[in-house]
């Protein structure tokens, strides 16, 4: 991996601990950006829905559910998997180096 590299921070999840799991990616893209790393929060809400949303939000954009500008992502397995960044006429392939989880409890820390 080189030195500077394309993260995706996970939080969120329909664990009991959603609310904690938001700090944690919030801070977590923080501190990859800051290091100069591009980063793609990748917010995983309770429903079961997946949204990249957008750099820099806040721990309150998230009180009302999927923050303002947040773009539905398809998260497909197999050979032809990855993110996709659903559009309306096709869906574009987020391009990741690694994934960092910061999701906390019940499907987070189970695996």
């Amino acid at each position: 991996m080189s030195e500077r590299s394309s993260w995706a921070v996970v939080f969120g999840g329909p664990s009991p601990e959603h609310e904690i799991s938001i700090l944690t990616g919030l801070q977590s893209e923080r501190v990859l950006t800051r290091a100069g790393h591009t980063v793609t929060p990748l917010y995983w809400a309770p429903t079961g829905g997946w949204f990249v949303v957008p750099a820099g939000t806040e721990a309150k954009d998230y009180l009302q559910g999927v923050p303002a500008g947040a773009k539905a992502v398809d998260v497909r397995v197999g050979a032809d998997g990855g993110l996709f960044v659903k559009g309306r006429l096709r869906s574009e392939r987020l391009s990741i180096d690694a994934a960092l989880s910061c999701l906390h409890g019940g499907l987070g820390e189970g695996g």
